[in-house]
């Protein structure tokens, strides 16, 4: 396959999963319908609600590990794909939380699986 051919595949599928990862996050992150819905099923409070709004600000923390990480490794291929694969697989146990039969632990379990989504995004 010559380079442009390859450079064509390349956007292409960048291009197709940019689009779905788009629509991932629209339905998943932060704010969404979805997460919001789910926390008041879980009757969060007012506070509960301030902890969810605040976990994207706490979790770039991470982003300075990622800034270590990367430069000890000299492929971010496999890391890359990796995160983002347990990102939205971790997204799929949000829906777990709600069917826990205690209401204050479903809510916790809900907090640290969203925290840790939103830390490997």
């Amino acid at each position: 396959m010559n380079k442009q051919n390859e450079t064509k595949k390349t956007m292409r599928i960048s291009i197709i999963e940019g689009i779905y990862a788009q629509i991932y996050a629209t339905l998943t992150a932060i704010g969404s319908n979805f997460i919001t819905k789910a926390a008041i099923l879980l009757n969060a409070t007012p506070m509960h609600f301030s902890l969810l709004s605040g976990i994207s600000q706490l979790c770039q923390v991470f982003q300075l590990y990622a800034v270590i990480h990367n430069r000890k490794v000299l492929s971010r291929k496999k890391p890359c794909i990796a995160f983002a694969f347990w990102g939205r697989a971790l997204s799929i146990l949000l829906g777990f939380s709600l069917v826990i039969v205690y209401p204050r632990l479903a809510f916790f379990v809900f907090f640290i699986i969203d925290s840790l989504y939103t830390s490997s995004s």
